[in-house]
Order: structure tokens, then C-alpha cells, then sequence
């Protein structure tokens, strides 16, 4: 009798180890945080008024997911040229809302660069104008990875005349 109980307890014992060890199986995936990261980079700090400066997105650590977004934002004296997804899929962007999507027919890798945009400069500025790009990956209907990269750049003058004087970006 005693040895019954005592090999009971430890079937029970494993059996109640074993569902602890699935619960948490099951649940740990939802839980973990994924190392997925952005940055963006840009061609130039620096632009001359007219000209254009290109930033490129770009995505490490993520998983293979279905599709991937983003929203594009930058101060007022740039002007949008054009916007193009680096990744081949179904892809997309709007020049007039700043938004576009990429969408994969089955699970894909975001990872390297993703997205590029192309800003013209319209006029010169004492202070550094801000773009962002809102960097959203999606597997499905479930956000895995929504990150704001953000960059500065600085729009200089091109050239001035003044008679025999001329100055070039602040040089004679």
C-alpha cells in the first residue's frame, strides 16, 4: 500500500512536470521579445538647395514574416521624389499619403535593406530638417515589430554672387 501511494505520487509528479513544461511551450513564443531593429541611414548630412539626398531603411534580426509597412514623414522645406521597397513582393507606395506596403505570398525575410526614399531639397534653412520613416512588420494580422527611425539633414546654399565676389558653401 505504501509503495502505491509513493508511485503515484510520482506519476503524478511527472505528469504535473510535463504539463507545467507544454503550458509553458505554448505560451513562452508570445512572450519572448524579438530582437528585430531599424536603422536609417541617409547619402549625404547635407544637400544643397534643388538637389536630392536618398535615405535607406534597414531591418536586422527580424523573422521571416508576411508583409511589412511603412509611413514616411519629413520637415517642410523637403519635397518627396520617390519612394521604393528594396525586397521583391507584392509592393507599393503612395506618393501622395507617404505610405507604402510590401506583402510576401508566404513568410519572407525583411532583414537588409527594405526601403528607400528619395527627398528634393526646396529651399535652404538654418536648421536641420527631420524625416522618419514608421517602420511596421507584420506576420498576418499581428504587429511583430513597429519602430519610428529617424535622420537630419541639413540643407545648405548652393552658391552666391555678389559682382567680382562669389562664395561657394561659405568659401571665396
Amino acid at each position: 500500500m505504501k509503495y502505491r501511494i509513493i508511485e503515484f505520487k510520482k506519476i503524478t509528479l511527472v505528469a504535473l512536470t510535463l504539463l507545467v513544461s507544454g503550458l509553458f511551450a505554448i505560451i513562452s513564443p508570445s512572450l519572448t521579445t524579438h530582437a528585430a531593429s531599424a536603422s536609417l541611414s541617409s547619402s549625404s548630412s547635407s544637400v544643397s538647395a534643388g538637389s536630392t539626398v536618398t535615405f535607406t531603411v534597414n531591418v536586422s534580426g527580424a523573422e521571416n514574416v508576411t508583409s511589412a509597412a511603412v509611413v514616411v514623414s519629413y520637415g517642410n522645406k523637403l519635397e518627396l521624389v520617390s519612394g521604393e521597397w528594396l525586397k521583391s513582393g507584392l509592393a507599393d507606395f503612395n506618393s501622395s499619403t507617404k505610405q507604402g506596403a510590401l506583402a510576401f505570398t508566404s513568410a519572407g525575410s525583411m532583414n537588409g535593406n527594405l526601403f528607400r526614399v528619395t527627398l528634393r531639397a526646396k529651399s535652404y534653412d538654418v536648421s536641420a530638417q527631420s524625416v522618419s520613416i514608421n517602420v511596421i512588420i507584420r506576420n498576418g494580422a499581428t504587429t511583430i515589430y513597429s519602430q519610428t527611425v529617424s535622420s537630419n539633414v541639413k540643407i545648405v546654399c548652393g552658391s552666391h554672387s555678389y559682382g567680382n565676389w562669389s562664395a561657394v558653401e561659405g568659401k571665396r
